[in-house]
């Protein structure tokens, strides 16, 4: 079956949705059927896309972030325009600081890993978990962490704080990195076997699977599996865009695209037969549908808003 992987798709970090307009995807709800399974963001990223994600025991990745402290909430998020050299400029004073107490490496400018004199198995959130989210003050409390990452969690802020790469970003107008995210890399697990996978995420470099950019729609996604012989239900699509929504009006206005682009042709080529198989897996669970699933017209009327509604969080934007 033809495999869309949308992280963040059901929006759990907003407190209330919008109004959308979304007929396309509404019939995949109300046709299909939704299965709930609670999958974390990174087990996505490892099952379906990245193969070459697990370190040595001594290894950790670490994430660039900037942050906003709220009243009761501190909001942790990428920093927007940091380029390689900015990393390894970061890197290379770090490197000064710690010497052999911890090496940093930027794998890519948003992600970095660091070579400690031990191994570590901190029971620290994954980067993607804690990514756009307000997190409460608790989680720097120095007695329910571990020591060391607990340190560094304390010192690289403070350092980056005074640090000249961090003066020229503020001068130029630029978010200065606040801190580094430290965390360990996911244990290893089977990955599903595409034989194509269509991406427009950064974590491809962390693969070995045969994977192309992203498709501007659906069609051109049947055409690219035509040219190349391959069938389309063998395939994978691997998007970001609803992970990268900063707001409910940005996820809103997401949707609506999608609807156009990708859910309006893929519910048509359920309808028509020419699609068998369709599962969109996101971390609440996974919507099925056959093909011809319009036929049950018994099925009483449901929307993508009531389906998403299920899982909104309430959230302090102070």
């Amino acid at each position: 079956m033809l495999t869309l992987i949308l992280p963040r798709w059901l929006p759990a970090r907003f407190a209330y949705l919008p109004a959308t307009n979304t007929p396309a995807l509404d019939n995949l709800v109300r046709f299909g059927r939704f299965h709930h399974e609670i999958n974390g963001t990174i087990r996505l990223y490892s099952r379906f896309l990245c193969n070459r994600i697990s370190l040595p025991e001594n290894q950790v990745y670490a994430s660039p972030f900037w942050q906003q402290a709220g009243m009761h909430s501190i909001y942790v998020g990428s920093v927007p325009d940091l380029s390689l050299a900015e990393a390894q400029e970061f890197s290379a004073g770090l490197n000064r600081l710690y010497g052999d107490d911890a090496r940093f490496e930027p794998l890519r400018a948003d992600l970095w890993k660091v070579t400690l004199p031990e191994k570590t198995t901190w029971q620290i959130d994954d980067w993607f978990a804690v990514c756009g989210k307000h997190l409460d003050g608790s989680l720097f409390i120095t007695e329910t962490q571990p020591r060391l990452w607990m340190q560094l969690s304390t010192e690289i802020p403070m350092w980056l704080n005074r640090c000249s790469p961090n003066q020229e970003r503020t001068e130029a107008g630029k978010l200065p990195v606040s801190g580094l995210w430290l965390w360990n890399a996911p244990p290893v697990e089977d990955t599903f076997q595409a034989a194509l996978i269509g991406s427009n995420s950064a974590w491809t470099q962390q693969s070995s699977l045969h994977t192309v950019p992203l498709p501007e729609n659906f069609a051109a996604w049947r055409q690219q599996c035509l040219e190349r012989h391959i069938d389309i239900h063998q395939t994978v699509l691997f998007a970001e865009d609803f992970a990268r929504c900063t707001d409910p009006w940005h996820y809103a206005d997401t949707l609506a695209d999608w609807d156009t682009r990708f859910f309006a042709p893929l519910w048509q080529n359920i309808v028509s037969g020419s699609l068998k198989q369709l599962r969109i897996i996101c971390e609440q669970g996974s919507l099925h549908l056959k093909s011809k699933a319009h036929r049950s017209f018994w099925k009483r009327r449901k929307t993508f808003s009531q389906l998403a509604t299920d899982f909104l969080h309430p959230i302090d934007y102070q």
